[in-house]
């Protein structure tokens, strides 16, 4: 993309291969930064960051940033966009559609599982199976959910779990006793939500661990990540696929209930006590 352009710049000084190094690990996290907020991940001055932008062919650092968010967009494209191409490919076909789609369901999952280190998962179980630390879990748009079918199975294994909605009015009054020893699992996808965000960056002044369940090694929000987990949600249909990051959640469920067995008969008959009181379901 940008970067590509940029390789006949010559031989860059020092401050320049700071830039330089800033934008290869980044790519399109960038686009949703500014000036301020690049300097200070490359550790040099605005000015430096706009003089670099001028060495690689652009007027400014703002034409820089209007050339890689144009760019990105063409990877972060839209449900409507991504229909009118595959209308324009003419492969939009009803016949084979389930079994195509199930095919790249499992590509999808092929992918991840190649991709997804076992010390990561393993790490992620350590994090979410220590009762003795508050969890909180994060989700808005697609993910908010998703995070909820996470948090409802959850409390079958473990308390000490708070689920925060996307309604930014009230979010505090689940957050005011947060600390170093409170630990937020957080899922953002494709567009990555601001609150999500935000909400990983203040867990991270806290000192808190937070574990990123998204889709894109690029995700804006690596940074404030203690501990990422990459899923592959590629495919050539309207929407992206959630299945990996579900099967992701779904293994993390079945190593913690693995870890906390005592956890799970007390806490299952307990809620069914409340089920069939309050008659709520027609078979337990």
């Amino acid at each position: 993309l940008c970067l590509n352009r940029r390789v006949g710049m010559g031989k860059p000084t020092p401050h320049e291969k700071r830039h330089a190094d800033l934008f290869e690990r980044a790519d399109h996290a960038l686009a949703f930064d500014n000036l301020g907020s690049v300097s200070a991940k490359a550790e040099v001055s605005k000015s430096s960051v706009s003089r670099f932008c001028v060495r690689t062919g652009d007027a400014n650092s703002p034409v820089f940033i209007r050339e890689l968010r144009g760019e990105g967009a063409e990877v972060f494209d839209s449900p409507p966009k991504r229909h009118e191409k595959r209308i324009a490919s003419g492969k939009i076909n009803e016949r084979g559609l389930l079994a195509s789609h199930l095919e790249g369901v499992a590509a999808n999952l092929r992918e991840t599982t190649a991709r997804l280190r076992e010390q990561d998962f393993t790490r992620a179980l350590d994090l979410l199976a220590d009762t003795s630390r508050p969890l909180y879990c994060i989700g808005c748009a697609t993910a908010q959910h998703m995070v909820g079918y996470f948090y409802l199975l959850l409390r079958y294994i473990r308390g000490n779990v708070v689920l925060l909605d996307g309604n930014a009015s009230t979010i505090a009054h689940r957050m005011e006793t947060i600390d170093k020893n409170s630990v937020l699992f957080a899922m953002a996808f494709s567009r990555y939500p601001v609150l999500t965000a935000n909400l990983m960056s203040y867990f991270r002044e806290k000192g808190s661990d937070t574990l990123l369940l998204t889709d894109r090694h690029t995700c804006p929000m690596m940074p404030a990540a203690t501990l990422p987990l990459i899923v592959h949600a590629e495919g050539a249909g309207m929407f992206k696929t959630r299945c990996s990051a579900i099967a992701v959640m779904e293994a993390l469920l079945e190593g913690l209930a693995e870890r906390l067995p005592e956890n799970v008969g007390e806490r299952y008959v307990a809620m069914r006590d409340v089920s069939q009181h309050l008659g709520i379901f027609l078979r337990e």
